[in-house]
């Protein structure tokens, strides 16, 4: 007493071996009827006297839904149930389900190896060399059946992509392909991946292509390769159109690079055209009303155009628009202006004068410094 969690190990003699037998037939039996989905974690067992005596004299147990005549341990499940009917012992419906509780609860007990312990060395030599030649008949017959199979074309190229063992049973279609490759991404590039494959099986435990994701399915070892492969960065291992893959994607981010580009310049085209309205629009507004504020009429102001000397080239009629509003919003806005309109427009003859090296870069200049001194002029 003492052992907090203890379970008292049965003996299994040579007489029991036969009804060992039948037990292990049984489970088989019961296995292929009806599969049970079971997580579990591990416990620590440790020595507490004064817990295990509390236990015993059952300190811990609680009255059933305030029953005085009926007490039960804190933790047990009846206490979520108002029915008291459940404490029938007359109703023996239930011992088919313990009974198959304690089989799984004692399955490792059951085990051959504790049968090594009542042998003789005689004994003990002959099972151990039977099992030995069992273990290599069943090695011989999954050998032939893995020469026996053929792999489909989904299969060949999984197994060319993934470089997987000869042995290793591979999905048949490409729906079930595609969950095993996507969940074990999934998993491996979680932060808890233990805890996201436990709740990814959970929540698809009644979907038939997320059975690989039990211990027991012959595609769990596939899924777990792969898995094996995205934690260690060869996830693309094995794949032959990788290079090919690269190439179209380079290719791909070359032309996107060209189309920003070009929006670019086109949005950059579009400001400009925008700062230059804008800039129109606001000398009209402050002309209008200087206009209607100003009631004393001023002295005409005297103002001498620029004109281009015989040295100069001559722009042509187009030019000469666009190169008078120019000089005019740069006058008015500033030489940040002229940076921002030369940049947008650079591959653009029209505003060729912007560049000091241009034959028109003076009559620009000069019309820049006429807009400074006379703002309100035409």
């Amino acid at each position: 007493m003492g052992w907090k969690g203890y379970i008292p190990r049965p003996v299994i003699t040579g007489s029991n071996q036969s009804q060992l037998g039948e037990r292990k037939d049984k489970r088989k039996r019961d296995a292929k009827e009806d599969e049970w989905l079971v997580f579990g974690y591990e416990a620590r067992l440790f020595r507490n006297d004064t817990e295990a005596q509390k236990v015993e004299e059952g300190f811990y147990r609680v009255p059933w839904n305030d029953d005085m005549t009926l007490s039960l341990d804190r933790y047990d499940i009846r206490h979520l149930s108002t029915d008291r009917a459940i404490f029938d012992t007359s109703d023996e419906s239930h011992l088919e389900d313990d009974k198959a509780c304690d089989e799984e609860r004692y399955l490792d007990l059951d085990s051959e190896e504790e049968l090594l312990f009542d042998m003789s060395d005689d004994e003990r030599a002959s099972f151990v060399d039977e099992e030995a030649t069992n273990e290599d008949n069943e090695d011989n017959e999954e050998k032939e059946e893995e020469e026996q199979k053929v792999l489909t074309p989904i299969q060949k190229g999984l197994s060319n992509k993934y470089k997987t063992p000869s042995t290793m049973i591979l999905p048949d279609t490409q729906e079930q392909a595609e969950v095993i490759e996507n969940t074990a991404k999934a998993v491996t590039g979680a932060q808890q991946s233990n805890i996201f494959e436990i709740k990814t099986q959970v929540r698809n435990a009644n979907n038939p292509l997320y059975a690989f994701l039990n211990k027991n399915n012959p595609l769990y070892p596939f899924y777990k390769h792969i898995a094996w492969l995205s934690q260690s960065g060869l996830g693309q291992y094995g794949d032959s159109s990788s290079e090919e893959d690269e190439d179209e994607d380079e290719d791909e981010d070359e032309e996107k690079e060209k189309e920003k580009e070009a929006e670019a310049e086109a949005e950059a085209e579009k400001v400009a055209e925008k700062v230059a309205e804008k800039v129109e629009k606001e000398e009209k507004e402050e002309e209008k009303e200087e206009e209607s504020k100003n009631k004393v009429e001023e002295p005409e102001k005297t103002i001498v155009e620029p004109t281009a000397s015989p040295a100069v080239q001559q722009p042509t009629v187009d030019i000469q628009t666009t190169l008078q509003k120019t000089a005019k919003g740069v006058a008015k806005a500033g030489r940040g202006l002229e940076e921002k309109i030369k940049q947008f427009h650079r591959n653009d003859p029209k505003f060729a004068f912007l560049n000091p090296w241009n034959p028109s870069n003076a009559h620009y200049q000069a019309y820049v410094d006429y807009y400074t001194s006379y703002p309100d002029a035409p």
